[in-house]
């Protein structure tokens, strides 16, 4: 990959983990103790049974959205530190380059497409 495109893909990758680590934010706090983790608050809606109600199924929705999250964080920080190192495009499996195609498509693939399917 050319040292332009790299130059974007890293400064797209920059602009998604800030957008995503404004929406974890918003329905969780920073756990200071793991790095890229976070924990979700639990919304109070009052003392009623059915404010309750309304509260665990708030904080089910937001805890498999926090999960999402953070998993795409995790692939964003892991592809920032490969371009940092020089290291990005190889495949962690087998180590042969990852194809252009599949880059393209999916920018933080970790695997190219033929240890991908073996994974699956």
């Amino acid at each position: 990959m050319e040292q332009k495109q790299l130059e974007q893909l890293k400064k797209s990758l920059i602009e998604e983990k800030n957008r995503i680590e404004k929406d974890l934010g918003e329905i969780g706090q920073k756990n200071p103790k793991v790095e890229g983790n976070f924990d979700v608050r639990f919304p109070h809606y009052g003392q009623g049974k059915d404010e309750n109600a309304q509260g665990v199924a708030e904080f089910e929705k937001n805890k498999a959205l926090e999960a999402n999250l953070e998993k795409r964080l995790n692939e964003i920080n892991e592809t920032l530190k490969k371009i940092e190192k020089d290291d990005y495009g190889v495949c962690q499996n087998c180590s042969s380059k990852i194809e252009g195609p599949r880059l393209k498509a999916m920018p933080t693939a970790a695997l190219c497409v033929s240890c991908a399917k073996i994974q699956k």
